[in-house]
């Protein structure tokens, strides 16, 4: 018995490799020079890509250099290390809890700051409370 099964078409040979890097804008290399930890050339990419023009890649330059300086200032005081080996998306996702731990770390510094101000407060207050009642005594 014969199969009368259709010959397959010759498909084209697809170079994938070139249509990803034709997609790349600087958005994308500013993501990935994030996943690298080189902030410096992030920061770069993201201005390029702020000025391809329209109000999406403004506001996503401006994201993206917001997440620079966060990452910049979280690696300054905290002496963060290298990158770890893992893939780029989850090299910007390690960073992105990096940068929620540093945001926490801000919040409890403030709350202790504002703690500190609020009792100074306080005292004035009481101060003043006992220099008006001394002056009204007189």
């Amino acid at each position: 018995m014969e199969l009368n099964l259709p010959e397959p078409e010759p498909v084209a040979p697809c170079d994938c490799e070139a249509l990803l890097v034709a997609e790349e804008n600087y958005f994308d290399r500013g993501v990935r020079a994030l996943a690298a930890r080189d902030y410096e050339q992030a920061s770069t990419y993201f201005e390029r890509h702020r000025e391809t023009g329209g109000t999406e890649a403004q506001r996503e330059a401006d994201v993206g250099i917001a997440f620079v300086t966060l990452m910049t200032e979280a690696s300054i005081s905290g002496g963060e290390s290298g990158a770890s080996g893992v893939d780029e998306r989850a090299e910007v996702m390690i960073l992105a809890l990096a940068a929620v731990q540093t945001l926490e770390g801000r919040i409890e510094a403030l709350d202790a700051l504002n703690k500190a101000i609020s009792e100074d407060l306080e005292k004035r207050e009481e101060a003043l409370k006992r220099l008006r009642d001394l002056t009204l005594g007189q």
